[in-house]
């Protein structure tokens, strides 16, 4: 095979493309389709993820890839110049290959248009190139493994629009293969394997970050495959299917086949993947590596999971697999991980249900008949006699914070304490059961009562945390508090500068005069009484007006951002959900006659404000626009380097941000009340892995128009670039064709 020649065709057939108008016809529909489709949407939510691009893009390229295929040897069929070509010294596969690359050439110079977009959000948030990286990597091996299936049958077809219709409906087929929709119509087997042959499984595999071996074997498999098959057809034509040389190539073509498809059928026991997202969400996290290093007796990992398991269930079960085998390859032998199927076994079955892990139903097709049937996938972490379950595991993204979580629950002895005082008017503890359930494995938790006077702190308690007080403390109870924090033990204090009355018809605010306020005022910091708000990142909410409801930006739900000036609590947080929180104020001198030193952690926007009591906070609240600018939300109070006897401190505006309904739309709240209770504990922090599973940050803007511009200036560059390009190129070929030569 002659390299040489292959580039020559290549060339050939890229001045070809280049110097037809219809090529950038279609480059220009499909750039135009897929970034308005992604456009529709991408501000809603104001995350930098291109996630939403990627997930239109498989549908698009069905149309795109069959276009630019259709005609890449059927017109040469079509035209009668097949013979002309395959008499100058070119072999048939030097041919194919060279038409194969000049598509895909094309077809990835209209995917990397991509990358404008990535770079105007990664302008605005925080920004994951890994995983952007493994996208566009994901696109272009889809758009390879579409060239090939094109090529092969623009080779078998004469007509170009059969071509293309043969080609766009085999793809669409080999897409939906794999979708929930008609998975759910085969037997388990079946489902299985079909999954697996899927194109749209094997993208999504890569475009999560992820290169795994499978994954790209049965791309460059499905490639070689199709090409192989273009050959043969070749050789078919030139040798009639009697010939030696076309049995040959066909047993060639069976043994390629067959290899892929032992690869496939292999590819759940071959782990080998290489993780490229730049916060490293698929490798296991430096806190799990802590735990899993400091193990010093055997744990047990034990899988329930019934081997007829629907395919995206069986997905968990191979990444927890996964995930497990990077456990045990960390744990210096101290890990032990078993898998058993109850279904088998009435003894394992009555085990599981002993240990919490229900069978969970699902339905499956046998014969023409859905029939809902049981099966398991949970597990348990066994430790000294003692057992933790997750009973049903429902997806994986956070898999790995609760698994080191109960690990460490189980072996960790010597648990620091931590008080927790709930004294919301408006809330109770239960409310704050998410919180609650993660510190559980990293600390004892105790729960003084602050509003009795003869009240004890007890003397092992190295962090109290005051969440929400509404009311004074009793005198006595505040000096032993007073007494607490000047003993050098921490304090994180959560207090709302105004509380919130919500009625059907109105939303009140009341100032918040609790004397808990006195543990910290002396020490430069104030919770002020007003209510911060943020024109720029906030929440919406809902309202209804008769039959018809719309969304609302709501400002006093505003998204708090991490300072500047990184802090080990928000080293790993983008934004921060805090509702009706209040400003504070932040005294220097005082902080540093005391011997300490302030540290911003959240803020808001440069479009921040502060409105009194007084001020409309309806949802139909609007906020001056007028004497903006970043307001502080919370700090954090640490001794002036060479000082000794000082206490930690955490303050911040707010007693919500923390509640079980603040963090259902993301885990920062919970995040950052870790991270602070770990900062204040002096212990490891396992919410960077909590957090690390969010690798995309919220986008600010200092214009209230740059998502306009942002979405207007890749339109115009999606059609004004090949536009501009077509138009010189064939301009200057025309000049050419019609100038005088001498």
């Amino acid at each position: 095979m002659n390299k040489a020649n292959i580039l020559k065709i290549v060339k050939k057939e890229n001045k070809a493309v280049a110097g037809s108008p219809a090529t950038y016809v279609i480059l220009i529909v499909f750039l135009t389709l897929w970034e308005f489709l992604f456009f529709r949407n991408a501000f809603l939510i104001s995350t930098t993820s291109l996630r939403d691009l990627f997930d239109w893009l498989p549908w698009l390229l069905l149309v795109f890839v069959s276009a630019v295929t259709m005609g890449s040897i059927s017109k040469e069929s079509e035209d009668g110049t097949m013979e002309l070509v395959l008499t100058h010294p070119v072999k048939e596969i030097e041919f194919i290959i060279g038409k194969y690359l000049s598509s895909l050439l094309f077809v990835s110079l209209g995917l990397l248009f991509s990358i404008p977009i990535a770079l105007t959000f990664a302008k605005f948030g925080k920004f994951d190139w890994g995983i952007f990286a493994a996208q566009l990597l994901g696109s272009i091996f889809f758009a390879a493994t579409l060239s090939a299936l094109g090529t092969f049958v623009s080779s078998v077809l004469k007509n170009q629009i059969g071509a293309f219709l043969v080609t766009a409906t085999s793809g669409f087929l080999l897409i939906l293969s794999g979708t929930d929709f008609v998975l759910e119509t085969f037997p388990f087997w079946a489902a299985q394997i079909v999954s697996k042959i899927s194109l749209i499984t094997h993208f999504q595999n890569i475009s999560k970050g992820v290169l795994d071996l499978k994954d790209i074997t049965y791309f460059f498999g499905f490639i070689a495959i199709f090409l192989s098959l273009t050959y043969l057809q070749f050789i078919a034509k030139k040798f009639g299917s009697n010939k030696k040389a076309y049995s040959d190539v066909k047993v060639g073509v069976i043994l390629i086949s067959g290899i892929f498809a032992l690869v496939v059928a292999l590819g759940d026991r071959i782990s080998l993947r290489v993780d490229l997202s730049q916060g490293r969400v698929f490798t296991l996290s430096g806190a799990t590596k802590q735990v899993l290093g400091q193990l010093t007796d055997i744990v047990t990992v034990t899988v329930y999971s019934t081997q007829k398991l629907p395919p995206q269930s069986s997905q968990y079960l191979r990444e927890t697999k996964d995930l497990l085998n990077d456990y045990k390859s960390r744990a210096n032998g101290n890990l032990i991980i078993k898998t058993i199927d109850p279904s088998k076994d009435p003894v394992f079955a009555q085990e599981a249900e002993t240990l919490g892990i229900p069978m969970i139903r699902f339905n499956t097709l046998e014969g023409q008949n859905y029939q809902s049937v049981t099966g398991y996938l949970g597990l348990a972490v066994t430790y000294a006699g003692k057992s933790e379950v997750i009973p049903v595991i429902q997806t994986t993204g956070d898999l790995e914070y609760q698994l080191t979580g109960i690990i460490k629950k189980l072996t960790v002895k010597d648990k620091k304490t931590v008080g927790i005082v709930i004294n919301t008017a408006n809330t109770q503890i239960t409310e704050y059961s998410l919180l609650i359930k993660e510190l559980e494995n990293q600390f004892k938790l105790v729960y003084p009562d602050l509003t009795q006077e003869d009240v004890t702190l007890p003397v092992e308690l190295s962090t109290l945390v005051i969440v929400g007080p509404t009311a004074d403390y009793p005198p006595t109870v505040l000096s032993k508090l007073q007494a607490y924090v000047n003993e050098g033990k921490s304090l994180m204090l959560l207090m709302d500068g105004r509380q919130i009355n919500v009625t059907e018809s109105s939303v009140e605010s009341t100032a918040v005069t609790a004397n808990a306020s006195a543990l910290i005022s002396s020490l430069g910091v104030t919770v002020n009484n007003d209510l911060a708000y943020d024109l720029e990142l906030n929440e919406t909410v809902r309202i209804n007006n008769g039959p018809i409801s719309y969304l609302l930006p709501y400002p006093y739900w505003l998204k708090a951002v991490t300072a500047k000036e990184q802090h080990q609590i928000t080293s790993k947080i983008d934004t921060v959900y805090m509702p009706w929180t209040s400003s504070i104020s932040i005294n220097e001198d005082s902080a540093t006659q005391s011997g300490y030193d302030i540290k911003k952690l959240l803020m808001t926007s440069s479009h921040g404000g502060i409105s009194s009591g007084t001020a409309n906070i309806g949802p139909d609240a609007q906020p001056e626009n007028k004497n903006l600018g970043e307001q502080v939300l919370a700090v954090a109070l640490q001794p002036k380097e060479g000082t000794t006897g000082k206490a930690r401190i955490v303050v911040a505006g707010d007693s919500e941000f923390i509640l079980d309904r603040s963090v259902q739309s993301g885990p920062s709240g919970i995040v950052f009340g870790l991270n602070a209770i770990s900062w204040l504990t002096q212990e490891d922090s396992l919410g960077e892995i909590k957090i690390k599973a969010e690798p995309f940050g919220t986008m600010t803007f200092s214009n209230k128009n740059m998502p306009q511009l942002i979405k207007i200036g890749n339109l115009a560059l999606a059609i004004g670039l090949p536009l501009i390009i077509g138009v010189i190129y064939i301009s200057l070929r025309n000049k050419l064709k019609t100038g005088s030569y001498k």
